[in-house]
């Protein structure tokens, strides 16, 4: 007779991660006899997974505790900032705990959150970006019940809460048009595959100016350390990073409005400008995104794009919460399985900061 499913053993995970039983036992129960490589362990995570077997290190939880784990990629942009208090206050009100793992983008960070799970008995995950590890990704699910929070990203399979960065840059663009701005400045430290939701955001910027009849390729220039030739350094702030290019733009490119990856780097862009006291709207427009707290400080007032953070986050631990009920929930496994995605709409914030274009 044909082996069930849910009759995998601890010698099946042994015989496909190629180590012995006892070893499989003493990773998956965090036993403080056994010392094995990162290595070891991972194979182990993974053949647990490979073979469907549920038993991932359970440890002895204190007084019923139950935990949600949230990654987040820094905490350097106060929008993660705003999500993960926003997330800490929704748990609590369910009566969970929450653990935050700032993984910094880092694959090898992100492979441990496996054992991290393992460790700290963790009942949900909650990403707040698309990890790197594409392998954590497609398996993560199986382990524990997951949710993200993050741009839209078709490889994410599991359940979501979207932001469509894409049209955060076409509002944008489509505001800086309205204002007769035909040469601006897209600011961010890098542009590459790792920061999909830049990418996205300078898409659409690039997009709505070609359906107004501008070439985008002259109309936007899009600004980094790397297209500048600026050295940068390790650590540097968002902040740190648009007083520098915008140091650089306003001497080389005839632009009449800046555009930054996020509300940090257009603070330190206004600060450039004024420093080489330049007028804001009247010389240099500046737009943001994330519509943080500091954007609405008076000597700020920041023009800026809402993607309702704190109303994803607390969405989130709502659906990640049913999923969770439902896991623990013999009956639930009859139903038919769905994958919830769900996307707000970006608004713009008018402020002061953005005015007609000055002639160049």
């Amino acid at each position: 007779m044909a082996k069930r499913k849910n009759s995998v053993t601890s010698l099946d995970v042994a015989r496909v991660a190629g180590v012995s039983q006892s070893t499989v036992s003493m990773i998956l129960n965090n036993s403080d006899y056994g010392s094995f490589t990162e290595e070891t362990r991972q194979k182990v995570y993974q053949a647990c997974i490979a073979t469907g077997y549920r038993s991932l290190a359970p440890i002895k939880r204190k007084n019923s505790e139950k935990t949600i784990l949230t990654i987040c990629p820094s905490c350097g942009n106060p929008d993660y900032m705003v999500a993960v208090e926003t997330i800490q206050k929704c748990c609590i009100s369910y009566g969970y705990n929450n653990l935050t793992l700032f993984s910094l983008r880092n694959p090898d960070v992100e492979t441990k959150i496996m054992q991290t799970i393992s460790n700290h008995s963790i009942d949900g995950v909650i990403f707040l970006y698309k990890p790197e590890n594409t392998w954590l990704i497609s398996n993560i699910e199986s382990l524990v019940p997951s949710i993200s929070v993050c741009d839209h990203d078709p490889i994410i399979g599991f359940d979501s809460i979207e932001t469509n960065s894409d049209k955060i840059g076409s509002v944008i663009a489509q505001h800086l048009i309205d204002l007769g701005h035909e040469r601006i400045a897209f600011v961010a430290t890098e542009l590459s595959d790792k920061h999909s939701l830049r990418i996205n955001r300078l898409n659409g910027i690039k997009k709505t100016y070609q359906n107004n009849g501008y070439d985008p390729d002259k109309s936007i220039i899009a600004c980094t350390f790397e297209s500048e030739d600026i050295a940068s350094r390790e650590n540097m702030t968002d902040y740190e990073a648009g007083f520098i290019l915008a140091n650089s733009i306003i001497d080389k490119y005839p632009v009449t409005a800046f555009v930054g990856n996020n509300d940090m780097v257009c603070f330190g862009i206004i600060d450039a400008i004024q420093r080489k006291k330049k007028r804001i709207p009247q010389d240099y427009s500046v737009c943001g995104c994330d519509n943080t707290s500091l954007s609405n400080i008076k000597s700020l007032s920041l023009t800026t794009v809402d993607n309702y953070t704190s109303h994803r986050a607390s969405e989130a631990v709502n659906i990640l919460i049913k999923k969770i009920k439902n896991a623990n929930n013999p009956v639930q496994e009859q139903s038919p399985i769905s994958t919830v995605k769900v996307e707000y709409t970006p608004k713009l914030v008018l402020r002061s900061s953005t005015g007609p274009a000055r002639k160049i």
